[in-house]
């Protein structure tokens, strides 16, 4: 449904789908759902103009996957994580995995394609 909403526009609906699933996980339980969860709030708060709310949990997210370099999770995404990372990166939030996030998203609109492996 948040997926839904997003693609008709409507933002804040999404926020306010998704937040109550998001806070529904404690503040140190993180696995691939809470990731992915809290991946797509990310996107929908950065859509709905809430930027700051966006930068801080991509912040918290990046900070997590980074160690197990997870990338799919963002690609996935598409073209509004791509805006979101590089809006984070061009605020001063530079590293090696978001120059490496931000590239595998050009060589994927280029037809290059990356083999994404997740931690097992």
């Amino acid at each position: 449904m948040v997926r839904i909403k997003s693609a008709e526009g409507n933002y804040s609906a999404a926020v306010s789908i998704i937040e109550p699933l998001y806070d529904k996980f404690s503040e140190d339980q993180w696995d691939i759902y809470k990731l992915e969860i809290a991946v797509l709030f990310a996107v929908v708060l950065y859509k709905n103009n809430e930027k700051e709310k966006a930068f801080r949990l991509m912040e918290e997210i990046l900070s997590i996957t980074e160690s197990e370099n997870i990338i799919r999770l963002f690609i996935d995404e598409g073209k509004p994580m791509f805006d979101l990372l590089t809006e984070i990166f061009k605020k001063g939030i530079k590293s090696e995995y978001i120059s490496s996030l931000l590239n595998i998203f050009k060589d994927e609109k280029s037809g290059k394609k990356h083999v994404h492996h997740l931690p097992a």
